[in-house]
């Protein structure tokens, strides 16, 4: 049964995986609608984390801590919470403070993207809005991945300010493929070839897929499972006195 479920999730993430870079290379899209996607799957994200805290840590009795067990996990043993912080030792910061940090990053991301062998900044507004589209369509599979998988992580505990910081691998990706963007820039420029999305997003997709399986894989060992709501608890009670033989 454990070998089945390692199968499932590794096939989830290679599937969500194949269908964005499927849907780039044959809707007649560019590249660049896999960056707004990330951004809008990490947006979901945070959100879906906020609404799933807020249930079971009133407990509730709503659809939303119904599935709150089937869609997240607990932290692993030993599992540490990073969280973006206001200030050098600030409190952990709130949601619009995460929007911001990776909303910057974007901005370089796509910079990287769309910088041609003269340095000049290749944009048109009018195809970006068009591609915001599609983008919607992949960051809802990629949401939908993460629900399935329960890659997010929720602990009823700390306070949702802390549970973002579970839940931060994102900036990680998004930093590193930054990174990784700008060092294959300069030897395309280097090369005097074309500005082309693939700097960035190839090791976007590649820290995306490999940071969310092992952190898929990695709630199948030593994860504890959210507690069950009240409806499902009172669904396994028997509903009437045992029968004696």
């Amino acid at each position: 049964m454990r070998a089945l479920f390692v199968a499932f999730i590794f096939a989830s993430h290679v599937l969500s995986l194949a269908l964005a870079i499927y849907t780039t290379r044959t809707g007649g899209v560019p590249v660049e609608i896999l960056l707004y996607a990330f951004l809008i799957d990490y947006a979901l994200r945070l959100a879906t984390i906020h609404h799933l805290h807020a249930a079971v840590t009133t407990r509730r009795d709503t659809w939303v801590h119904a599935i709150a067990p089937y869609v997240s996990r607990l932290p692993a043993p030993g599992q540490q919470s990073h969280p973006v912080r206001d200030g050098d030792a600030g409190p952990p910061a709130g949601i619009s403070k995460y929007l911001i940090v990776v909303g910057a990053l974007a901005c370089f991301a796509f910079i990287l993207m769309n910088v041609d062998a003269e340095k000049q900044i290749r944009l048109t507004f009018d195809a970006s809005v068009r591609d915001l589209r599609w983008s919607l369509v992949i960051g809802i599979i990629y949401w939908g991945n993460s629900l399935l998988t329960r890659t997010m992580v929720i602990h009823p505990a700390e306070a949702v300010t802390r549970n973002f910081g579970y839940n931060s691998k994102e900036l990680t990706i998004l930093a590193l493929a930054v990174l990784t963007g700008g060092a294959v820039v300069a030897v395309r420029q280097n090369m005097n070839l074309e500005a082309s999305g693939w700097t960035v997003m190839g090791p976007l997709l590649v820290f995306r897929f490999l940071f969310d399986l092992w952190a898929s894989l990695k709630g199948i060992s030593g994860h504890q499972a959210l507690p069950p709501s009240p409806r499902l608890r009172r669904a396994s009670k028997p509903s009437g006195p045992p029968v004696s033989s």
